[in-house]
Formats: structure tokens, C-alpha cells, sequence
């Protein structure tokens, strides 16, 4: 039996606010390279939040 594949984008728990408001509250998003997803809700649902904190996580490892 083979591992399973390492994701190439794994969130656990992410929580980010602005004042009382939660824009993501405990999300957990796991990608296996080569598929595709799409992130879909409402405007304010959270999505750019969510994709932006990934970015900065990635670019603080980058440069840490």
C-alpha cells in the first residue's frame, strides 16, 4: 500500500477577524497537487480572507 499523497495546501483551524465579526472561523482546506478547487460564497462569506492568510503564511516561511 502506497502513502497517501502530501497536500500542496493544507489548512488546519485558520481563524481570522475583524472586531466582533468572523471572517473564517476554525476552516480546514486540504489540496492534493493536481486538483482543482473552487472557493464560492457570498461576497463577505470569507473567501479572499481565507486565500490571503494562506498567502502570508507562505511568503513569512519564504523569507522566516
Amino acid at each position: 500500500m502506497t502513502a497517501p499523497p502530501v497536500p500542496v495546501i493544507e489548512l488546519i483551524g485558520i481563524e481570522k477577524r475583524f472586531g466582533a465579526v468572523h471572517a473564517n472561523k476554525n476552516v480546514n482546506l486540504k489540496i492534493a497537487r493536481g486538483s482543482i478547487h473552487g472557493i464560492v460564497g457570498e461576497n463577505g462569506a470569507g473567501k479572499s480572507t481565507l486565500m490571503s492568510t494562506d498567502f502570508t503564511r507562505r511568503i513569512r516561511a519564504k523569507f522566516a
